[in-house]
């Protein structure tokens, strides 16, 4: 059942937008190596890949689900919920996976199209820009391209699980689980990777095993762990 969402009013944003409710900082990334979307990108385009502090299902006060549940959630982030960098509010991306009116467009291609404006916008203006909240790419989560085992991301949610984990803790968010628990998927982390000629299948991150676990599951039936996360899109240096 989805949770009440409070009405938050000027006297509690300050109360709202807390330390718990604060995304929490892996490391810097180079765009052109996180999404196959954005290869043609110069290397000087970079970001900083933020965490979200809660997982969709405490976010909707509701069990884990599928992809496609996920993704419906995410859209459906907004202020009411507090997620924040330094007081700036973070809401889910309006992006679709394969849209009635572009059923060629993937989730990751729609999510790496905000990404590219953010880069233009932060060229532009010669600021940095934040993205909102969506599923990450395998290589944000993995820090893997899809059937590679070299790492091409090294700041990934993956590799630095144990001082993410350290820095939610210190600050009161949920933890990104670390260990299996029985008789639940609880313990996986959905990416946006997908194989082009299967449009009904994604990729999914085992956090668990300790090594480097992860299978390939459909997107309507088999149910995973999700965090959003978000990416702060560098402006170049002049």
């Amino acid at each position: 059942m989805m949770a009440t969402k409070k009405k938050i009013t000027k006297r509690s944003l300050e109360d709202h937008y807390n330390s718990q409710n604060s995304v929490v900082k892996v490391g810097l990334v180079q765009l052109n190596k996180v999404s196959q979307y954005l290869t043609d990108l110069p290397d000087e385009a970079q970001a900083e890949l933020f965490v979200s502090p809660k997982s969709t299902a405490m976010l909707f006060g509701r069990d884990i689900d599928t992809f496609n549940q996920e993704t419906k959630s995410i859209r459906d982030i907004d202020e009411r919920h507090g997620i924040h960098h330094k007081g700036q509010a973070l809401k889910g991306m309006q992006i679709f996976d394969r849209p009635k009116d572009a059923p060629k467009v993937t989730y990751q291609e729609a999510w790496a199209n905000k990404v590219r404006q953010a880069w233009q916008q932060a060229k532009d203006f010669g600021e940095s820009v934040n993205t909102d909240l969506a599923i990450g790419t395998k290589e944000l989560v993995h820090g893997r391209k899809i059937s590679a085992r070299d790492i091409t991301v090294a700041n990934n949610m993956y590799s630095r699980i144990e001082a993410i984990n350290a820095m939610l803790a210190q600050q009161g968010g949920e933890q990104i689980i670390s260990q299996c628990r029985s008789g639940s998927n609880a313990h996986w982390q959905f990416t946006s990777a997908e194989l082009p000629y299967w449009s009904r299948g994604l990729y999914s991150i085992d956090f668990s095993d300790g090594g480097c676990d992860a299978s390939w599951d459909l997107k309507g039936s088999d149910i995973s762990s999700s965090r959003p996360v978000a990416l702060r899109v560098l402006a170049p240096h002049n």
